[in-house]
């Protein structure tokens, strides 16, 4: 399937404690490949992500179209949901119950008009308890399986891929995985042509000069270390509460 890729819109709902890596780097890729890419806030002032860079919204979410919102001028054909730590994932569970949530609320209204639904890291963890990743396979942050495979009907992805494909929903791994995801919706939206292309002109050429980049490659006392400082209990605990 191609696309065209002019007229294709892919939006960002930005929160405080956003990732920034989770953002930037598929922003890059849908940049290179031609799409607009439009990062959206619940505001019109910059959204401060967890490492403290502050990003500035292109449009508010009032601006952007859905069946409840028919006056708005911002038509999305995909959003790109971004993952964080435990504060800023707390920080949109504190927002309010669904239907008092502006930030969950808004991706209940965009998945009911949005071709794709797409996420990386812990933002899959966002999808879940809006509730639309029900009946669907998926993946997140390798320290946080455990809560996404809480969520009733979700089928979580054996292992620790990259990114998951699953019919109009595509989710990623941790962090520097939004990349790979990025350059194989890239690939979905233009071709496998565009697609290395955009890898090229990023020189996308990954060579770590350590590889610990999943638990399967880690060392035990890293792998203890960085798991136990992650928070996925005290996370857990707070998405339990929140669903109820």
């Amino acid at each position: 399937m191609t696309t065209d890729l002019s007229n294709y819109t892919i939006g960002f709902p930005l929160y405080t404690g956003f990732d920034s890596l989770d953002v930037l780097g598929p922003f890059q890729v849908f940049t290179f490949l031609g799409v607009k890419p439009i990062l959206l806030a619940a505001h019109s002032h910059p959204v401060k992500s967890l490492e403290g860079v502050q990003i500035q919204p292109h449009e508010t979410f009032k601006h952007v179209y859905s069946l409840k919102n028919p006056e708005g001028n911002v038509k999305l054909d995909a959003f790109f949901v971004p993952g964080a730590n435990t504060d800023g994932l707390k920080s949109v569970l504190e927002l309010g119950p669904m239907g008092d949530n502006k930030y969950l609320d808004f991706l209940v209204e965009q998945a009911e008009v949005v071709q794709m639904r797409l996420a990386v890291c812990t933002g899959a963890l966002l999808l879940g308890a809006a509730g639309l990743l029900e009946g669907y396979t998926a993946t997140t942050h390798w320290a946080y399986h455990n809560i996404l495979a809480s969520f009733p009907g979700v089928n979580l992805a054996s292992g620790y891929p990259r990114y998951v494909i699953d019919r109009n929903l595509v989710t990623g791994g941790g962090i520097s995985s939004g990349i790979d995801e990025a350059l194989a919706i890239a690939g979905i939206l233009g071709g496998d042509t565009a697609a290395e292309g955009v890898q090229l002109s990023m020189q996308y050429a990954p060579n770590p000069p350590y590889h610990a980049g999943d638990p399967t490659q880690a060392g035990p006392s890293v792998l203890y270390s960085i798991g136990n400082g992650m928070g996925a209990t005290d996370l857990a605990q707070a998405f339990d509460a929140f669903i109820g």
